[in-house]
């Protein structure tokens, strides 16, 4: 009798678990938004060494829309006041210069399949002659992407006077 009982509470747990995984937990499988912005470019840039004389240092970043529906960019922002955020869209369309005090963001979507830029602007002479040595800088990118509403941009360097 307790055989009987065991067999038939794991046959019950089993389809129990079986129901379970076929509705996504009792989730609406069209709420979830498949869409994703995929760095294309090189992170963790090198700049090597900076030279103050020779003023702002730049770098594109390029993100692409992988999944298929729209991507919306909600806002950016940087790790330190000597670093600025231009958000470029295919039609050669500028959004900001967001900042490390950016409040807001470009509200800008991106459709399925296709690519923005966001270049980074760094100035090695905002922190002045005290700011020489090894430097490593962020841009924050959120979106409404369920995969990765949070993107971090890197660079580093070395700043010489």
């Amino acid at each position: 009798m307790k055989n009987i009982l065991l067999i038939g509470g794991i046959i019950i747990l089993t389809l129990g678990l079986i129901w379970i995984a076929r509705t996504n937990g009792g989730a609406n499988p069209d709420s979830f938004v498949d869409n994703v912005l995929e760095l294309v470019s090189e992170n963790n840039v090198d700049f090597g060494t900076i030279s103050m004389a020779d003023g702002d240092v730049f770098y594109s970043y390029f993100l692409k829309n992988g999944g298929d529906k729209p991507v919306m960019i909600t806002k950016i922002w940087t790790s330190c006041m000597c670093t600025k955020a231009v958000l470029k869209t295919s039609s050669g369309e500028e959004k900001g210069e967001f900042g490390m005090h950016s409040s807001g963001g470009p509200d800008f979507e991106v459709p399925p399949g296709k690519t923005v830029e966001i270049e980074a602007v760094y100035d090695p002479n905002a922190h002045g002659p005290s700011g020489v040595g090894p430097i490593v800088r962020s841009i924050y990118i959120e979106t409404n992407s369920s995969i990765a509403p949070k993107l971090e941009l890197t660079f580093k360097g070395t700043v010489v006077k």
